[in-house]
């Protein structure tokens, strides 16, 4: 049976897959430029980067803490549209 669920559902699955795979493209093209760059490049200390990696932390937990916020936001909004389509349903009935 081919319902707008179902459409919806390859939609969706076709959507994930193709971000999957721009996103493993763009990881291999940034490790291949690194690679290749690493080769010409002598490894010399960046100027002020320690004063900028004690200004703004650890790249890595920061990216960490705003993927959480976004996924609060995110759960949030659920919420939210859960509880409006609750609060609509007595007047379409």
């Amino acid at each position: 049976m081919n319902t707008a669920s179902d459409a919806m559902a390859k939609v969706q699955a076709d959507t994930i897959e193709a971000v999957k795979a721009s996103q493993e493209n763009m990881i291999s093209a940034v490790r291949a430029w690194s690679e290749a760059m690493s080769s010409f490049t002598p490894a010399v200390p960046v100027p002020g980067a320690d004063e900028a990696a004690k200004l703004f932390g650890n790249p890595t937990e920061m990216m960490d803490a705003s993927f959480e916020f976004a996924a609060q936001v995110l759960e949030l909004n659920k919420k939210f549209a859960h509880d409006l389509l609750t609060a609509a349903t007595p007047a379409a009935e």
